[in-house]
């Protein structure tokens, strides 16, 4: 597997301003020379970095079982099976890329919440303040 040096502390994950995380990956050379599988992967992470790093974690485990089983041997008789391995890595990372943007759909944006009338927050934590110890923003 190679080792791209990262300044995200994650190995394979990097940053750039305009397109956001990826995770890099070369692959060994005998898998070159199969044309069915590819040499190189860059999968997109989305722009927030906790989700980043842990699905780039994730990636980093899953590849390093992938790679310990794909000898030259292995990616000459099944191709096939490892593409399957690819793709399943990919829809898992799909997959939790959607339900965090579902998530953060949901949420109402900065901008609304700035312009909102925090009294009825602010009356139910003097509330509450007085009945128990409440962790204060202000």
């Amino acid at each position: 597997m190679s080792k791209r040096q990262s300044k995200t502390g994650v190995p394979h994950l990097v940053y750039q301003a305009n397109t956001g995380f990826q995770y890099y990956l070369t692959f060994p050379k005998h898998f070159a020379a199969n044309p069915k599988l590819p040499a190189q992967i860059r999968w997109s992470l989305s722009h927030d970095e906790a989700l980043a790093r842990d699905l780039a974690k994730y990636l980093n485990a899953s590849f390093e079982q992938f790679l310990a089983k794909a000898t030259e041997h292995y990616v000459e008789l099944f191709s096939d099976r490892l593409l399957v391995d690819l793709q399943r890595f990919h829809l898992a990372v799909a997959e939790a890329l959607k339900f965090a943007d579902r998530v953060w759909k949901v949420r109402p944006s900065p901008m609304k919440l700035a312009n909102q009338d925090l009294s009825v927050a602010d009356a139910r934590m003097m509330k509450e303040s007085a009945e128990r110890v409440v962790l204060c923003w202000r």
